[in-house]
């Protein structure tokens, strides 16, 4: 069997056992199916953590909501950002475009 096609069933097996709804006599299944291949395990031991590791990158990513809402513009240390109180924060974004309008005048 193809690496390939044991990746497309790893994917299969994954994805039906994660439903709410997965029938238990499905996991016995998948447990002979593990077992009858060591190619089996090892696939589906690699695109299980492929999954969970895509899960964590998808949390660390911020929302579209919570991008439009940032007001950070880069003119600053993030860290010195952050203690700044939310007007300066304003502030800082308002000179940082007037600098960028500046120095776009000036190429032009």
């Amino acid at each position: 069997m193809s690496t390939r096609k044991q990746m497309a069933e790893a994917a299969r097996w994954f994805m039906e056992l994660d439903r709410p709804d997965a029938d238990p006599e499905r996991f016995i299944e998948w447990q002979q199916w593990m077992r009858a291949d060591t190619a089996h395990h090892a696939a589906y031991t690699v695109f299980e953590r492929q999954m969970h590791l895509k899960i964590k990158q998808a949390l660390l990513l911020p929302t579209a909501e919570e991008m439009a809402a940032d007001d950070y513009d880069g003119s600053v240390p993030i860290e010195d950002w952050k203690s700044l109180p939310r007007t300066a924060r304003r502030r800082s974004f308002v000179r940082f475009g007037i600098a960028a309008g500046i120095a776009a005048l000036t190429l032009a």
